[in-house]
């Protein structure tokens, strides 16, 4: 991992902050020796270079120059950083909720297609048709159960 991956990763999962003091030793000592400078970032043919500013305990601000300067990152407070933490998490939750409403609904949908099939091979009128309609009839419910049955699996 070179340097900017580390400190944009430090960035955005530690708001910035060493997470040890060995990796505080490491990357200050890296940062002084090319005065701050971290990468560049390339964005339709654009590059902009970014500039660390830090303290003790980690990144406080990260600022793309090139031909305006603006802020990359900014460490936040505590409060501020719990609150957006706070936020993720229920961003998760809600999502993990609707996924699993989703899995319920095909379940059922799953459950509702197996009983229609279990009807139809109880059904004296579907007996009645030749041995070959009815195994292609039985064959489509069937491929569409298991079709079913894959959805789920890979939800």
């Amino acid at each position: 991992m070179n340097i900017q991956q580390s400190i944009l990763a430090l960035c955005k999962s530690n708001n910035g902050f060493f997470k040890s003091a060995r990796q505080a030793e490491f990357l200050t000592s890296q940062l002084e020796e090319v005065a701050g400078f971290v990468g560049t970032l390339s964005s339709w043919g654009n590059s902009v270079a970014l500039f660390a500013e830090w303290d003790s305990e980690g990144i406080v601000k990260i600022v793309k120059r090139g031909k305006s300067d603006s802020v990359y990152f900014q460490r936040m407070t505590s409060e501020e950083w719990e609150a957006k933490q706070a936020r993720k998490a229920e961003c998760a939750n809600v999502q993990q909720a609707s996924v699993s409403k989703a899995i319920e609904n095909l379940k059922a949908e799953l459950d509702q297609l197996e009983a229609n099939l279990a009807a139809k091979q109880a059904d004296p009128a579907m007996m009645a048709l030749p041995a070959d309609t009815q195994a292609i009839i039985f064959a489509m419910d069937l491929k569409e159960i298991e079709e079913m049955k894959q959805r789920i699996e890979n939800f």
